[in-house]
This record gives structure tokens, sequence and C-alpha cells, in this order.
């Protein structure tokens, strides 16, 4: 809509121009690294205790989930439309379903405390930005 109207009025925005300080890609990747670089522990398989409740999935489950997947919202990083995931429901339950317990079954989890699997808040990417 938005280039529809600067078409219409010949509206042409002035060039913005890039930031000249070239640290600040550095510091970016510097700061979202640090998340690879403090987990160095190996991983481990879990095996469920007798206690936990094992995960059940159905076919009927995961195509009520297919056919819910919204055919107007974009595609996810595997580049798949939402239109496809819900028109071929019944094609693809199956193959699904069988995916979803083979990852069950061959589940490894690092071995890090919960405090090294945060995301970064916007006051902190603000912070690294503003050094």
């Amino acid at each position: 809509m938005w280039q529809d109207i600067q078409s219409i009025t010949n509206y042409r925005p002035a060039p913005t121009a890039c930031d000249s300080d070239v640290s600040i890609p550095d510091a970016l990747n510097s700061f979202y690294a640090r998340f690879e670089a403090q987990n160095d522990v190996t991983v481990r398989k879990t095996i469920p205790s007798l206690e936990d409740q094992v995960l059940c999935l159905t076919t009927a489950d995961m195509r009520k989930t297919l056919c819910r997947v919204n055919p107007q919202k974009a595609a996810g990083p595997d580049n798949i439309p939402g239109r496809v995931l819900r028109e071929c429901a019944e094609q693809l339950v199956d193959v699904f379903t069988d995916i979803f317990y083979i990852s069950l079954r061959v589940v490894c989890h690092p071995n890090v405390p919960k405090d090294h699997h945060h995301h970064p808040r916007a006051k902190e990417v603000s912070s690294v930005l503003s050094q």
C-alpha cells in the first residue's frame, strides 16, 4: 500500500546513509557468539525415569495441528508455506508423527545450567551497541 501511495504522489525518500562505525557488526558477533563459547559441555542422552510421564502424540493430534496452520503466515526457516502444510496434512501426518517419535527416542540435551539458556534482551543488545 505504501509503495502505491509513494508512486501516486511521486514521493522519493532521501537515501539513508549507513553508520560509518565498522565496529558494530563485530560487537554484535561477539555478543551472540558468547552463548556458543560457553557451551563446552558434552551432550548426554536423557533417559526418562519411571515416574516421568511419556509424551504421547496421536496422528489425530498431528492432523489437527497441521489443519490449524494459518496459510496466510510467512513460511518458516524451512521455506515450506503454511498453505502446503495445511493442504497436505493427510499425506504428512504419518510421516511427521514418525519423525516426532524418532526425535524423542534419540534426543540429547546439553548438560548446562539454565542460566546459559537465556536469550538476550533489548537492553543487553543496546548496551553492546553503545560500547
